[in-house]
């Protein structure tokens, strides 16, 4: 069902933008809307030197065009393809004639993108991924070369850009909280924990995450949040072999927050929840031999 026009304009001339240098070469751009505001839930894009890391959302586009006005843009590389973190490379890729690159772009149309639910279109609108070049293992920003690290997961499409000189790393949707957490329908909670102990042994110093969080100690961050994961999977197919519903499973593999889960819950439709994060697992460790 799609949001009617009117509310999508609205939404749309509530965006904001903010630019904050974060050091030589490193911009955060923090889009918001007035919905995203409300929910304390800003995306940040990054320029380093003259390469744009994740575009935000749809329905921030005008606040993103006039950030990037005037600053020189080589590439776009996205952390994955969700709408919050493509949602204008289309739009930047045909006013800077620069190339869009993302891991797996074979996947573009996965994982609810291709058909968003209405809370999806609502807080983010529909992305514009632009044409995709699959992302390379390294990409060079003008002054520097970032790595380019596959963190699937959260996503098949998610990458991260690991700076060793500076040892900081753009970890887009790898690192939101500190937690086991309600996932997405699609998620992969293994993959997930997986991926952040492989980032982990690159021991960066610094994480600026995709949602405005710059954060220190972050190898330390990274471990533990990949140990909370895994202590999470654990309980989990503890309850299932004993027989346990989903719901009590949850119960059971995660502690405190559930006034919160329950709004999530009900505000995403079901989409993100833990009781998906019970399901993905039980169906993953199925598929395992």
């Amino acid at each position: 069902m799609p949001i009617p026009n009117g509310l999508v304009t609205a939404i749309a001339r509530s965006a904001r933008g903010v630019a904050r240098d974060l050091g030589p070469g490193l911009v955060q751009l923090r889009l918001s809307t007035a919905i995203t505001r409300r929910a304390g839930f800003d995306c940040t894009p990054f320029l380093v030197d003259e390469l744009l890391v994740d575009t935000g959302y749809s329905l921030a586009r005008g606040a993103l065009l006039r950030l990037l006005e005037g600053r020189p843009i080589r590439g776009v590389a996205l952390t994955h393809h969700h709408e919050d973190h493509s949602g204008n490379a289309g739009e930047v890729q045909r006013r800077r004639a620069c190339p869009v690159w993302l891991q797996r772009p074979e996947d573009r149309h996965t994982e609810g993108v291709d058909l968003l639910l209405p809370y999806r279109q609502l807080y983010w609108g529909v992305p514009d991924l632009g044409e995709l070049t699959p992302m390379p293992t390294e990409v060079h920003t003008g002054a520097r070369t970032l790595l380019v690290v596959p963190t699937p997961g959260h996503s098949r499409t998610h990458a991260v850009l690991f700076d060793p000189e500076q040892r900081a790393v753009l970890s887009g949707d790898l690192f939101i909280s500190s937690g086991a957490s309600a996932v997405l329908a699609e998620e992969d909670p293994a993959a997930h924990a997986r991926s952040l102990r492989q980032l982990a042994a690159l021991e960066p110093l610094r994480l600026l995450t995709g949602h405005g969080a710059d954060l220190p100690d972050a190898t330390a961050r990274l471990l533990r949040k990949a140990d909370r994961i895994e202590e999470a999977i654990g309980r989990v197919l503890r309850g299932a072999a004993a027989g346990e519903p989903p719901k009590v499973i949850a119960r059971e593999a995660f502690q405190g927050g559930w006034a919160r889960e329950r709004w999530t819950s009900w505000m995403t439709q079901g989409d993100f929840s833990r009781q998906n994060f019970v399901r993905r697992v039980i169906a993953l460790s199925a598929t395992v031999p």
